[in-house]
């Protein structure tokens, strides 16, 4: 299956291009036919990347200058794609996948992509199963409503949803088995959250004397 890492920032504090790139390559056991990233940048535009490489080729093919770009963000998500549904070699069905103004993250496998599209009458624009979820998030009359769409999944899901209109939320949805580990930077107000727990040791935290201690949670 596929890695979701990312961080949110709400206070003037910003994660180092240094984390981010740790995290991201630590997804690589989750996947490695694709990588990606999506970010607000300092203008409130979602900017987004992605490759058909794994993750340990994509960092050193961003920019520094991209890196830090993505850094000076106060959100972003990043994946690492294990190919289920169509093509790894076509990056159209690389992550983040968009529509209408829904950038998205995924791991899981969905099971009634095929049946959404055919009911919303809608061209596939992509094949990947993924593409199914800002399809869904489109459809909502706001923002809340369009989170709520994502009820009509089925299968699996774990998500991290960014939205053109509402550039200062981040959405982090679990539906189905996939876990999704939650970090708490309090010191420097910085969430972050991997699908690999193993992140914790790119993730600053605590330590008495030797013995380092973090803020960790499985999101439910």
């Amino acid at each position: 299956m596929c890695g979701l890492a990312g961080f949110f920032a709400w206070g003037s504090a910003r994660p180092s291009p240094t984390i981010l790139k740790a995290i991201l390559v630590a997804q690589e056991p989750k996947g490695t036919d694709s990588s990606g990233y999506a970010f607000v940048d300092t203008a409130g535009k979602i900017r987004f990347g992605k490759d058909t490489v794994k993750p340990t080729e994509f960092v050193q093919q961003v920019t520094q200058a991209k890196w830090e770009e993505i850094a000076d963000s106060h959100t972003a998500t990043f994946h690492a794609r294990n190919s289920t549904r169509g093509s790894k070699t076509d990056n159209k069905n690389s992550h983040p996948q968009e529509y209408k103004g829904w950038v998205i993250t995924h791991n899981g496998t969905l099971t009634n992509d095929d049946d959404l599209f055919y009911y919303y009458k809608t061209e596939r624009f992509a094949e990947v199963d993924s593409a199914a979820i800002p399809l869904v998030l489109s459809q909502g009359s706001d923002y809340k409503d369009s989170i709520r769409h994502l009820s009509l999944l089925g299968g699996s899901a774990t998500i991290a949803v960014l939205c053109t209109a509402s550039p200062e939320r981040l959405a982090l949805v679990r539906l189905g088995r996939h876990n999704l580990f939650l970090f708490m930077d309090l010191p420097h107000k910085i969430l972050y959250w991997s699908s690999v727990a193993s992140a914790v040791v790119d993730i600053p935290g605590y330590s008495l004397g030797n013995i380092g201690f973090s803020l960790m949670s499985k999101m439910p």
